[in-house]
């Protein structure tokens, strides 16, 4: 895909903002949710949607759960739409909730969770059944994992995940799967991911920015820290990654050297079983792909790693 079209989303979405800024009253004010094709209000939590229709926010909700879930999709055809309001467990404990931000199970199907900010949960959003559609949200400080999903057809794009992990010894930005018997195997595209960070001590690691056997496409995956076994992408089988971007983190200041670099930035599961295609990394270790069928244009950066980003004041914060 050419620059002209990869950046043309992008582009749209500025010229879209910039017209509402310059509304009839000349306002640069953030603009008003829509609440017109809201079925029902989600107005305290934990909530659980019995009925198809899109669910809205009007405000930001609060919570402090250590399990369960925020919100529960209990229907089929249920759209939650925060319009950016955000839903926050930072009051409970991050380092042993196991509360989740948005969860449908039971093979709920065609559920969409679109304009929700989501903090402080052990999954920002967990769906099992099939198509799915995880868009526009931003979730962060997330303890295990950012978007958990497990069927047919799943879609999850434009979303910016950041700070995801805890004190386990595993943590995935997004974890995106398909069974066997799937049409369509999971597409991920033109989310942003940074800061994915497991902090165990112990002698077990595990670090994805994406793991999928699906398509990633269109995606910035920022892996910052130290560890052998912290990987941009991990394509299971049957996987591609195409025109993704992979920066590492800067260097250790209380070190010498590049060790705080990040492993790979793409993984695949053997030559026959997953392609990359047209990515870039910079500032990983030695071994940017691997196990993976080169589809062409792969390119691996000689410059310097890119800064790390802020910290959101967590206890492992420096």
């Amino acid at each position: 895909m050419d620059p002209v079209t990869r950046l043309r989303p992008y582009a749209l979405r500025l010229a879209a903002a910039a017209l509402l800024a310059a509304g009839p009253l000349g306002s640069s004010a953030y603009a008003a949710e829509d609440y017109a094709n809201c079925t029902g209000y989600i107005d305290s939590l934990p909530a659980t949607i019995s009925a198809a229709g899109t669910w809205c926010l009007r405000g930001t909700r609060y919570t402090s759960q250590t399990s369960g879930a925020a919100i529960t999709i209990a229907a089929d055809h249920v759209t939650v739409d925060c319009n950016h309001f955000r839903i926050s467990n930072l009051g409970a404990d991050w380092r042993t909730t196991a509360a989740v931000g948005v969860y449908a199970g039971g093979g709920r199907k065609s559920a969409t969770i679109r304009q929700c900010r989501l903090q402080g949960f052990n999954f920002g959003v967990k769906l099992s059944g099939d198509g799915h559609l995880v868009e526009d949200n931003t979730i962060d400080r997330s303890r295990y994992i950012g978007v958990l999903t497990d069927g047919d057809g799943v879609q999850i794009r434009d979303n910016a995940i950041t700070d995801t992990g805890g004190p386990s010894a595993y943590a995935y930005g997004i974890y995106a799967t398909a069974p066997a018997t799937a049409l369509a195997a999971p597409s991920i595209v033109d989310n942003t991911i940074t800061r994915v960070v497991d902090r165990s001590t112990g002698s077990v690691h595990q670090a994805r920015g994406i793991l999928t056997n699906g398509t990633a496409d269109g995606n910035h995956v920022h892996m910052g820290d130290v560890g052998t076994d912290r990987i941009g992408i991990k394509l299971l089988s049957g996987g591609a990654a195409r025109d993704n971007v992979f920066t590492g983190a800067s260097p250790n200041p209380a070190s010498t050297g590049y060790d705080w670099l990040p492993a790979r930035s793409i993984v695949g599961s053997g030559v026959s079983s997953s392609v990359c295609r047209g990515n870039t990394a910079v500032g990983f270790g030695s071994t940017e792909f691997a196990d993976c069928q080169d589809g062409g244009g792969n390119r691996i950066e000689s410059g310097s790693p890119r800064p790390e980003p802020p910290c959101f004041n967590w206890p492992w914060c420096e």
